[in-house]
């Protein structure tokens, strides 16, 4: 799950620790340098951490492009061209209070390459889900049985396209076959689910995201079709 092997310096190692590193690591997918934006490949990446204090960013480069470096300044770096997205619709076994049958569920990975990190005491960590918190998100456990859609967000559904806005600071876009696209217009709502631990192009089911779900790695929202 994720990259399996980063370089890193001495400062990064210490910073993070080796619990820390494994879950940037576990949050971190090797698509394209950050650099220069082509293909990352087979060899190890390297990981860079922009450092503003409050929070910062963890992300992917070509050895040819970055040295392994742990950077504090006032502003993260700007990656060439963007992270890649990984976006996936599928049905799921969710079953909110007072209805049944399965859930259309998007399930979004906003940023392979990169991922934001907040700092604990003297080590940082992996800051997703907290991230997207501030967005109206929330994780499995406090999001329970509750269906109340998120605030500012909206779905559309455009031929084979569903389109989620989320609080006029993020949009996706995802395909949808017929199955999902007709369960979408009879609930009229999807449910968003948000992680960078997970790859959603290797999602085939619901079990998939069992333990993400249960450890708080994934953040959710219930999203009104838009009429």
């Amino acid at each position: 799950m994720g990259v399996a092997e980063v370089l890193t310096d001495r400062v990064t190692r210490e910073k993070l620790g080796l619990v820390g590193l494994a879950e940037v690591r576990a949050n971190l997918w090797p698509v394209n340098c950050q650099t220069c934006g082509q293909p990352l490949g087979a060899d190890p990446p390297v990981l860079c951490v922009d450092d503003i204090m409050i929070f910062g960013s963890a992300s992917l480069h070509h050895l040819a492009c970055q040295a392994p470096r742990w950077r504090s300044q006032g502003r993260l770096s700007p990656a060439r061209g963007g992270s890649s997205q990984a976006i996936r619709l599928l049905l799921v076994p969710v079953e909110p209070e007072g209805q049944r049958g399965p859930e259309p569920l998007m399930l979004v990975n906003p940023s392979l390459e990169v991922v934001l990190l907040a700092p604990d005491n003297d080590r940082w960590h992996v800051d997703t889900v907290a991230a997207y918190g501030k967005l109206g998100l929330q994780s499995f456990k406090e999001i329970g049985g509750c269906t109340t859609p998120v605030s500012g967000a909206a779905a559309r559904l455009c031929g084979d396209v569903v389109d989620i806005q989320l609080a006029k600071a993020e949009c996706w876009q995802g395909h949808a076959d017929p199955p999902i696209r007709d369960r979408i217009r009879d609930v009229g709502h999807v449910l968003l689910a948000v992680a960078t631990c997970i790859y959603p192009d290797e999602v085939d089911a619901f079990d998939d995201l069992t333990a993400a779900l249960e450890d708080g790695q994934i953040a959710l929202g219930w999203v009104d079709l838009s009429t």
